[in-house]
């Protein structure tokens, strides 16, 4: 076995890393430059770019926060101290009059539940979310214990009269805690009001014209849906109100908004079921900031709803697909748009779901997830649903088209590992996940239902076998020994076979060969309060992992490269990709 590289990492601080160039792709190593392994991503140095994120747990207060690392040549020894938990602290308070005078506020200290949702600084695409609720706040004043980021934290009072208010919030590892941020609920008379009625339609046939409520229907089954409302800010992300429902017999409504209301230029009202499955569509009115205290608000006539809209999934031999999950989505007539709920086909394929009528032909969107085993793959198609009532029915009837769906078959990736400079020796035992990626590239819309990862092992001479469907795919390759996880990203696209036309049923993946790995370990740190003060003690079963700041395809990415979990002393152990001393120009 070659001699390998020394692998040292030293604590850089809490200072962002900007991600370096994009890397040449590659299949292999031996593509690589010396010096170099092939990643996900393309050929890179596996000892820069290195971000571990170390996460001590809730029992402990010791949340995320993230370390920038690089190569040394000391040793593989590395100690990450966590020092004392990261928290948000602050106030509530609440004006006493309309007019904002920070001298004229009281305390508040009502329950209120405080949210805080962000990302790392130093590792892309890494979110974090944190939860917490405050009753009977001594003075209003509050602490939040967080990880490491830049956040929106949002306070919701309890009291549904009261517009939740937000702020800007950064955490640095260093610091410990944010600066202290006061939160400030407008007073009573400071907080406008939106009031009016959200109706159906209007009939117009009826002398004086009469509105029709969104309940129509539905009161012979005994319940009345509950319809939500909330104002939110143009772009949809920050709440200027909390969700108030609508009155379910008469559809009028009154909302307490935000003062920072006046300041946009347009906001939009969201009416959604408050039950998901509901016939009713979600609905966004934009309103101009402006608007009167009263408004009255058409979902337009999106019909009524059938609850025997029925369809079959089939598998390219005509066999039926059980157990797939199938939900119906789309606009409706009046552009509102709905979601049915989720269902199964049973042992025949088939599936029944309640649904609306779509506002024309292929405006609704049917999406299948067929189980893990199955040959068949996932399939969006543009369907049809028309409802309609025969004279003197007492109910709306349903129906698809088309009805019956054939889903085309996922192709069998064959893969092949083998050991690190093996020359081709094949690695069995080798567990293989394959996440699917973003479907597009150039978008960050993802699949209206989600594809379960898909696993294997490798066999004795090397080799796996993975049903996927099309897409870009990141293979994940974890030994079942003292070695580093090797990725690759993998774009699964049938190919066609020049001889027959036809499309070919399987698609052979470039072999991988298992990096040469380097252990790391350490005893991971924190700062804890004692009787004689603050002292340093190692942080038990604290979490680490290790990833590799990089560009995927132009982006910013976080690329996993390890995981290790402390014991009951905080010592931890993890095993990290290198090279060979010869392959990096080090003589042994």
């Amino acid at each position: 076995m070659k001699a390998l590289l020394p692998l040292t990492l030293l604590l850089l601080g809490a200072c962002a890393m900007p991600p370096p160039p994009a890397e040449r792709i590659c299949a292999s190593d031996s593509e690589c430059l010396s010096g170099q392994l092939c990643f996900a991503e393309g050929c890179g140095d596996p000892g820069k770019n290195i971000v571990v994120e170390v996460e001590g747990g809730a029992l402990n207060g010791q949340y995320a926060r993230d370390f920038a690392l690089e190569a040394g040549s000391l040793g593989a020894l590395y100690s990450p101290h966590m020092g004392g938990p990261l928290s948000v602290s602050g106030e509530f308070q609440r004006e006493r009059s309309a007019s904002s005078n920070p001298l004229d506020r009281t305390s508040y200290t009502e329950s209120v539940v405080l949210r805080a949702v962000g990302q790392s600084k130093l590792l892309p695409g890494i979110v974090r979310t944190y939860e917490q609720r405050f009753a009977n706040t001594e003075r209003g004043s509050f602490e939040m214990k967080v990880g490491a980021g830049t956040f929106v934290v949002t306070a919701m009072p309890g009291d549904r009269t009261v517009p939740p208010v937000a702020n800007n919030v950064s955490v640095e590892a260093a610091g410990g805690m944010a600066p202290a941020v006061t939160f400030v609920f407008p007073a009573v008379d400071g907080a406008p009001a939106l009031t009016g009625q959200l109706i159906k339609k209007v009939d117009r046939t009826l002398l004086p014209p009469e509105p029709v409520l969104l309940s129509t229907g539905y009161s012979q089954d005994g319940g009345v849906p509950t319809i939500d409302l909330q104002l939110f800010d143009v772009q949809g992300n920050q709440p200027l109100s909390q969700r108030f429902p609508v009155g379910t017999l008469t559809g009028e409504f009154a909302i307490t908004v935000s003062p920072e209301a006046r300041n946009k230029a347009n906001l939009i009202l969201v009416a959604s079921p408050r039950e998901p499955g509901v016939p009713i569509p979600t609905k966004r009115f934009v309103l101009p900031a402006q608007t009167t205290t009263s408004v009255s608000l058409e979902y337009g006539d999106f019909g009524e709803a059938a609850d025997d809209v029925q369809g079959t999934i089939l598998d390219s031999t005509g066999a039926p697909i059980v157990g797939a999950q199938v939900v119906l989505e789309g606009t409706v007539v009046g552009d509102g748009t709905f979601r049915s709920k989720i269902v199964e086909t049973n042992a025949t394929g088939d599936f029944k779901v309640t649904s609306l009528g779509s506002k024309s032909d292929g405006s609704f969107m049917l999406t299948v997830v067929p189980p893990k085993g199955s040959r068949a793959a996932y399939s969006q198609r543009s369907v049809t649903v028309k409802v309609t009532r025969a004279v003197g029915a007492p109910k709306a009837t349903g129906t698809l088209s088309p009805q019956t769906l054939t889903l085309e078959d996922r192709l069998i990736a064959k893969g092949f590992v083998t050991r690190p400079g093996s020359n081709e020796k094949p690695a069995s035992g080798v567990y293989v996940r394959a996440t699917l990626q973003l479907e597009t590239r150039s978008t960050d819309e993802l699949k209206a239902l989600p594809v379960e990862p898909a696993e294997a092992v490798t066999k004795e001479d090397g080799t796996f076998e993975l049903p996927l469907d099309p897409g870009v795919w990141r293979f994940e390759y974890t030994p079942g020994e003292l070695l580093p996880i090797s990725s690759r990203l993998v774009t699964i696209k049938a190919a066609i076979d020049d001889k027959t036309g036809l499309k070919l049923p399987t698609q052979d993946l470039n072999p991988v060969e298992l990096s040469f790995g380097r252990t790391v370990s350490g005893i991971v740190t924190g700062t804890v309060m004692a009787q004689t003060g603050t002292v340093d003690q190692p942080v038990p079963y604290s979490q680490l992992r290790f990833f590799r700041v990089t560009n995927v395809e132009g982006r910013p990415a976080s690329i996993l490269l390890g995981t290790a979990i402390a014991d009951d002393r905080g010592k931890y152990q993890v095993v990290l990709p290198t090279v060979p001393m010869a392959d990096a120009g080090v003589t042994p």
